[in-house]
C-alpha cells in the first residue's frame, strides 16, 4: 500500500516539471471521479490499517508471551513435618509452595502428586507447575512404623484347618502381637493364629469375640457382666478387664477381683458399706431396702449417726437404718418424725407436749419462750397444774404457761410464778400453805379447823354473775350483787370453772 502511494506522488512530481509526456496518458481510460475518490479512500483506509497493525509490534506481528516461571527454585514445606506414623492409609501431607516471597495457589499455579506414600519407607511429593509456572519440584518424607504401632500391613485373611491367620502382602504374618485390621483389634498367638475368648496377657485379661475382634465396653458372659476398657487413647486400660471401682459417665460401678460386676444389694468395701442397684450403679442419697431407709453419702458410703440432707437432720443407726421417734444420743434425747427428720420446737407424740431446742435436744426444766415460762419434767413432758419445784409451788395452765400475778382458786401466784405464802395480797391473807384465810384477824380466823366456805373443794353454794370479773360470792345478798343479771350458783369448783378465781372480799369478811 505504501509503495503504491509513493508511485502516485512520483508521477505527480514528474508531470509538474514536464518530465512525463502527456500523451503517455492520452489513450488510457481515466477513472471516474467517483471511482478515483473511492480508490483513494480505500487506499487511505488500507494504509491506516497497516499503520495500526504496525503499531502492535512495529513490524505488523503479535507480541511474544512471557516465558513460564520455573519451579526449580521454589521452596516446599510439608504440614506436619517430614516424618509420619504408618496408619494403613495413604499419607497425603499438605504442601506449601513459595517462589521468592510469593506463596503459590494450588490448582492455579501448581498441582500435587504423591508416590510411595502408603507403606513404611520414603514418600514423595511432586509439585508440577501449571499456568504461569512450569517444571517439577519434589520433596520427600518418611513413613515410620514405631514399635507400638499395631496397624496391620496390607494383606488378607486366610483360614485353614487350625484357624484364621492374617497374611501380609509380602507373605509374612503377625505372631505374638496385637494387630488392627479394618479398625478392629486382634491377637495373634505364637503360631500366628487369631485368638478368641478370654486372653491373659501381661497380667491383664482381655475378651475376644468369636470373630476374634477385641471386645470393648460392657460384655455379658454367661449371665455375668464385665467391663473392658473402651478408651483407645489409654494404652494401659484399652480392652483390659476392669476390677475395683469404675467411673463412667452415668456414675460408679464396682467390679469384683474376678471382673464380675457387683449389683443388687449391699457391698462392704474397705470397711464401708455401699449399695449397688440392679444395674450395678452405685447408689447415693436415700435408699429403701427391706422396708428401712438408708442414706448414702456422695461417696456412696452408707451414713451412720447424724446426717444432714439439705437443711434437715436425720439420725442413722449403727446398721445405717434411719431412726424415728425418740432417740437418745450421747445422753441427750431427740425426737425424729416418721419421715426421720429431726424435730425442733413443740411436738406432741402420744398426746404429751415436749419442746426440742434448735439443736434438736429435748428441753427439761424451766423454758422461757418470748415472755411465757414453761416447765418440762425430767422426762421432757410439759407440766400442767400445780407443781412443786425446788420447794416452791407453781401453777401451769393447760397450755403449759406459768401463771403469774393471778389467783388460782384460793391461792395467789406472784410475778415470778411462785405461790404466795404468809402475806397479804391486797385485802386477802394467805397462810403458810399459800391458801387464802377468810376473815383473817377476827375471832376464829386462821384456825386450822376453819377451812372457809369458799374453799375450792367445798360443796357449799356460792354465787356469781356476768358482771363479776374474777370473783364469786359466799353470800347471795352481797351488796355487790345488787342489780346483777344472769346470776348463777354452784359449788366453788363450778365458779372456778366459770373463770371466777377468788371469793368476793366484801362477803367473805
Amino acid at each position: 500500500m505504501k509503495t503504491r502511494r509513493l508511485w502516485g506522488l512520483l508521477l505527480t512530481a514528474l508531470l509538474a516539471f514536464g518530465l512525463c509526456p502527456a500523451l503517455a496518458f492520452a489513450d488510457e481510460a481515466q477513472p471516474a471521479a467517483g471511482e478515483a475518490g473511492a480508490a483513494t479512500a480505500a487506499d487511505d483506509a488500507a494504509g491506516d490499517a497497516g499503520k495500526d497493525e504496525g503499531d502492535k509490534d512495529g513490524e505488523g506481528e503479535e507480541k511474544p508471551k512471557p516465558e513460564p516461571v520455573s519451579l526449580a527454585g521454589a521452596t516446599l514445606s510439608l504440614a506436619g513435618g517430614t516424618t509420619f506414623e504408618y496408619t494403613g492409609h495413604a499419607i497425603v501431607p499438605a504442601v506449601t509452595v513459595k517462589v521468592d516471597d510469593r506463596t503459590l495457589a494450588k490448582d492455579v499455579d501448581y498441582r500435587v502428586d504423591y508416590a510411595s506414600n502408603l507403606l513404611p519407607g520414603t514418600g514423595v511429593v511432586s509439585v508440577v507447575g501449571v499456568g504461569d509456572y512450569d517444571g517439577i519440584k519434589t520433596v520427600t518424607f518418611t513413613i515410620k512404623r514405631s514399635a507400638g504401632n499395631e496397624v496391620a500391613l496390607p494383606g488378607s485373611w486366610v483360614k485353614n484347618a487350625r484357624g484364621w491367620w492374617y497374611k501380609n502382602s509380602d507373605g509374612t504374618y503377625p505372631v505374638s502381637c496385637w494387630r488392627v485390621v479394618d479398625g478392629a483389634r486382634y491377637w495373634f498367638d505364637a503360631s500366628g493364629y487369631m485368638a478368641t475368648g478370654w486372653l491373659s496377657q501381661g497380667g491383664k485379661w482381655y475378651l475376644l469375640a468369636g470373630s476374634g475382634a477385641m471386645v470393648k465396653g460392657w460384655a455379658n458372659v454367661g449371665g455375668t457382666w464385665y467391663y473392658l476398657g473402651a478408651n483407645a487413647d489409654d494404652a494401659k486400660t484399652y480392652g483390659v478387664m476392669a476390677t475395683g471401682w469404675l467411673k463412667l459417665a452415668e456414675g460408679w460401678y464396682y467390679l469384683d477381683p474376678s471382673g464380675a460386676m457387683a449389683s443388687g444389694g449391699w457391698k462392704n468395701l474397705g470397711g464401708a458399706w455401699y449399695y449397688l442397684g440392679k444395674s450395678g450403679l452405685m447408689a447415693t442419697g436415700w435408699v429403701k431396702d427391706a422396708g428401712k431407709w438408708y442414706y448414702l453419702k456422695d461417696s456412696g458410703a452408707m451414713a451412720t449417726g447424724w446426717a444432714k440432707d439439705g437443711s434437715t437432720w436425720y439420725y442413722l443407726e449403727g446398721s445405717g437404718a434411719m431412726a424415728t421417734g425418740w432417740k437418745a444420743v450421747g445422753g441427750t434425747w431427740y425426737y425424729l418424725y416418721p419421715t426421720g427428720a429431726m424435730a425442733t420446737g413443740w411436738v406432741n407424740p402420744g398426746g404429751t407436749w415436749y419442746y426440742l431446742k434448735d439443736s434438736g435436744a429435748m428441753a427439761t426444766g424451766w423454758l422461757k419462750l418470748d415472755k411465757t415460762s414453761y416447765y418440762l419434767e425430767p422426762s421432757g413432758a410439759m407440766a400442767t397444774g400445780w407443781k412443786n419445784i425446788g420447794g416452791k409451788w407453781y401453777y401451769l395452765q393447760a397450755s403449759g404457761a406459768r401463771v403469774e400475778n393471778a389467783w388460782i382458786g384460793n391461792y395467789f401466784l406472784t410475778a415470778d410464778g411462785t405461790m404466795a405464802v404468809s402475806r397479804w395480797i391486797d385485802d386477802y391473807w394467805v397462810g403458810a400453805d399459800g391458801k387464802w384465810v377468810p376473815k383473817h384477824g377476827t375471832a376464829g380466823a386462821g384456825s386450822s379447823t376453819n377451812t372457809g366456805s369458799g374453799d375450792v373443794g367445798s360443796t357449799k353454794t356460792v354465787w356469781w354473775s356476768d358482771k363479776d370479773h374474777v370473783v364469786y360470792h359466799l353470800d347471795k345478798g352481797c351488796q355487790s350483787l345488787t342489780g346483777a343479771t344472769g346470776l348463777k350458783s354452784g359449788a366453788a369448783a363450778d365458779a372456778q370453772a366459770a373463770g371466777k378465781t377468788r371469793p368476793c372480799s366484801l362477803c367473805s369478811r
